[in-house]
């Protein structure tokens, strides 16, 4: 681990994310580097305790808001930078302290799009999101999966899982024994998405960004809580 001293304070740092250590590289008024560190994610907080106010720049990626909210309630002005937006920045071959140097150089730059920071409820419902998106894959996938067993016995229905109910309690039920534990779990995974839906409207909260929405019915689509809720600036 190489770390430079504080004497001169630095202006602008960035930090690359790991999974479990982070990689610091301050700049000062000129652009010079005055910092050059290796934490762990426990210690980034402390560490940056007794620093001046600075421009910080972290990757934008795995675990990174939690961090972000730490140095922003220390004072800093917290920016994540998208790594594609990072990458024109780094000079030579890749490594963990030229990627933080790269991060401390685009994130001073004012074209450079941030990514918000989120709160707690954000990634809770992003999560609750994601893993209703997950389900629904694997529900069709399940179809489809039934679909081509039907098509050996010959019978067809449309796509879609209304086709599939509808056909499952007329054409093929008790043709096909290999559909019946699958169509079982077909029913657990409905079940499971329905249980994710309801899930994210109970946890809807009207804020000042679902009020601006054009029409009651955008607020009742599932798509449009989701931008709502987990975008902080839409419409700034």
């Amino acid at each position: 681990m190489s770390r430079k001293t504080d004497t001169v304070v630095a202006r602008t740092i960035g930090i690359d994310t790991g999974k479990n250590t982070l990689h610091l590289i301050g700049l000062d008024d000129r652009g010079a580097i005055v910092l050059r560190e290796k934490l762990t994610r426990g210690r980034i907080a402390a560490r940056l305790a007794n620093v001046p106010q600075c421009l910080i720049g972290i990757e934008a990626g795995m675990a990174t808001h939690c961090v972000a909210r730490e140095l922003i309630a220390l004072g800093h002005d917290v920016k994540q930078v998208p790594p594609v937006y990072a990458k024109p920045f780094r000079q030579g071959h890749k490594n963990d302290f030229r990627d933080a140097h790269a991060i401390a150089e685009a994130v001073q730059r004012p074209s450079t799009r941030c990514v918000p920071v989120k709160t707690d409820d954000q990634l809770d419902l992003q999560a609750l999101h994601r893993v209703r998106s997950r389900l629904i894959s694997e529900r069709t996938a399940v179809i489809n999966q039934i679909r081509g067993f039907l098509l050996e016995h010959g019978i067809r229905y449309a796509k879609g899982f209304a086709s599939c109910v509808s056909s499952s309690r007329t054409s093929w039920l008790g043709v096909s024994t290999c559909c019946h534990p699958v169509s079982s779990g077909l029913l657990r995974i409905s079940v499971a998405i329905g249980g994710g839906s309801m899930s994210v409207l109970n946890t809807f909260r009207p804020s000042e960004v679902t009020l601006r929405a054009d029409s009651v019915e955008k607020v009742a689509s599932l798509k449009w809580l989701q931008i709502c809720q987990i975008t902080n600036d839409i419409f700034d």
